[in-house]
């Protein structure tokens, strides 16, 4: 084999590897957008995730709700988990970036985001 057929060889892979990562980031990307819920009678947690936009607003019983909203970014993308960037973050005591892992569970349709498990309200 020729040294043009290798590089043709090797240039065709590093091709595809880039398509499959890509279409992983894109299918995590998609599948996080919408609302994603998890509460019961005395509390409420809800994330919201649409577009680059995001909002988390939870609740307890009998205290006002807080809503955080911002802008989001992937800053890691392995299979079923991501690193998300939160900036441009709007809270009543926070505004620095910060970083959340999120892993979807594409059987049970739910996200596990800081270790908590929310299931989809809306796509």
């Amino acid at each position: 084999m020729g040294s043009a057929y290798i590089t043709t060889l090797a240039f065709c892979t590093l091709i595809l590897s880039a398509i499959a990562l890509w279409g992983c980031s894109n299918n995590n990307l998609e599948f996080i957008q919408g609302k994603w819920e998890r509460g019961n009678l005395h509390f409420y947690d809800v994330w919201t995730f649409e577009g680059g936009r995001f909002s988390h607003e939870f609740s307890i019983t009998m205290m006002n709700p807080q809503l955080i909203t911002g802008s989001y970014q992937i800053v890691d993308n392995q299979e079923d988990r991501l690193v998300l960037e939160l900036f441009d973050i709007r809270a009543p005591h926070s505004g620095d970036p910060q970083e959340v892992a999120v892993v979807r569970d594409r059987e049970a349709d739910t996200l596990k985001i800081g270790g908590r498990i929310y299931e989809r309200f809306s796509p």
